[in-house]
């Protein structure tokens, strides 16, 4: 219903508007995944990219 939505390999930019957490602000790694989750269409989201 698009509350939740999990992209794999996304590297998509993110909309105007969300609150957006990087993985790496998080976490300190060499290796992305390229997955983008978001939450509440869109209103939050996260990337590891």
């Amino acid at each position: 219903m698009g509350a939740v939505t999990h992209q794999k390999g996304a590297f998509s930019p993110v909309e105007v508007g969300s609150i957006h957490l990087r993985s790496d602000e998080v976490v300190d790694r060499k290796h992305y995944s390229g997955n983008k989750t978001t939450l509440l269409w869109g209103l939050f989201s996260y990337t590891d990219y």
